[in-house]
């Protein structure tokens, strides 16, 4: 399908109209090999937050790894959290952006070992390079709304001065209830025929 801009731009543009002001920079080489798009989602407890989109499938050919199929698209959201970890903090922070990874409405957080900051990703799979706006409106806002809520803790937790369990006690408090993992389906129905005579 022939795009009167780059895709990437096209898509800035139906998110800005649903106030989401948007970069579109082109891939220009080794320093930037892939289109890019940011989008602003303004700053939030201190915090500037600036989601990063691509098509993986373009990153993947600059590595040199052949698309299998020409119609499959995945864009990608990246968010870097400018929230620099403690490196004692890690093991309880990861057990915490682990955990609220689970109430996310699309992707996880992780952990970037080499800057030593928080991250949220997302990948949505597409037919094409185009992608409709309530859609991609979904992802971003939904992503927002619970970052509102959660990036006081998620800060503290990684400067090492909460701990995970008092976080997740404070978010309780904020309405944030995190379901537990308990057993699963198949662990019910194993433990179900054991009963059986």
């Amino acid at each position: 399908m022939p795009f009167d801009l780059p895709p990437l731009q096209e898509i800035g543009e139906q998110i800005e109209r649903e106030d989401y002001p948007f970069e579109f920079l082109p891939a220009n080489g080794a320093d930037r090999p892939v289109d890019l798009l940011l989008v602003s989602l303004g700053e939030e407890s201190g915090v500037s937050l600036v989601i990063e989109m691509i098509f993986v499938n373009d990153l993947l050919l600059t590595m040199g790894i052949p698309e299998e199929y020409d119609d499959a698209m995945v864009l990608q959201f990246l968010l870097r959290l400018p929230i620099a970890f403690e490196p004692g903090a890690a093991p309880e922070l990861a057990l915490f952006l682990a955990t609220l990874s689970r109430v996310m409405p699309a992707g996880a957080f992780g952990l970037s070992e080499e800057d030593g900051t928080v991250y949220h990703q997302y990948a949505l799979h597409l037919p094409t390079r185009a992608a409709e706006t309530e859609v991609l409106v979904s992802v971003i806002a939904g992503t927002h709304a619970l970052l509102r809520i959660l990036l006081p803790e998620i800060k503290e937790v990684a400067a090492g001065t909460l701990k995970r369990q008092e976080a997740l006690k404070r978010l309780s408090g904020k309405g944030v209830n995190i379901p537990g993992m308990g057993p699963g389906p198949v662990a019910r129905a194993q433990a179900a025929l054991k009963t059986l005579p």
